[in-house]
């Protein structure tokens, strides 16, 4: 919610975000989920459907559009290894009143793209590389976008190596929650000492 308020305020002068998604969270569900995809031992064209299928997820939740769609989708699913880690097997939410939808709304929904587009001040974004809430990708290839496409004057995206979505650091299979990942905040102050003035 970040990003929105400073869209609505002149007074913000500069913007740091840190694991910040540039998508909404039911569409972050999918890349979320791909690593417990991955574990079932699904084939490629196995885990190609299942994403496919959480998008369509997605998409009803936001739009509230598409549950002819859906449903045909839900039938095919039915019975794969798969579905049971879907939101709508999950939560047995296979008919289009079911409350899980309603329940989906609100910040399931929230889109921060126009939000994104609308940004001035200065803005330094930071991704954690091993970021498992907040991947990578697709937000750091949005954000840009939306940045661009709002003409935006400064604005800085940069992928914290050994990161989780905390920026703790991590190596191998444990994180360290006692210390930060190396350089997160030398790239926060080198970042603003450009850009605000310090009476020292």
């Amino acid at each position: 919610m970040t990003p929105l308020a400073a869209s609505r305020s002149k007074d913000v002068a500069f913007l740091i975000l840190t694991a910040s998604p540039a998508i909404s969270q039911a569409e972050r569900y999918p890349y979320i989920m791909l690593p417990t995809l991955r574990a079932l031992g699904l084939s490629e064209k196995e885990l190609a459907e299942a994403v496919a299928f959480m998008k369509l997820e997605a998409e009803f939740v936001m739009t509230r559009s598409n549950w002819p769609k859906l449903r045909e989708a839900i039938e095919r699913a039915r019975g794969t290894i798969w579905f049971p880690r879907t939101r709508t097997g999950d939560a047995g939410a296979t008919t289009e009143d079911h409350p899980f939808w309603e329940s989906g709304q609100g910040s399931s929904s929230y889109d921060p793209r126009p939000a994104l587009r609308q940004l001035t001040c200065p803005v330094l974004a930071i991704f954690g590389e091993l970021d498992k809430a907040v991947t990578v990708d697709p937000n750091r290839t949005v954000l840009e976008r939306m940045l661009r496409e709002g003409e935006h004057p400064d604005f800085t995206i940069r992928v914290l190596p050994n990161a989780d979505h905390g920026m703790g650091f991590r190596e191998g299979s444990g994180a360290d929650r006692s210390r930060y990942a190396p350089g997160y905040f030398d790239m926060m102050i080198s970042w603003l000492l450009e850009r605000v003035e310090v009476n020292r």
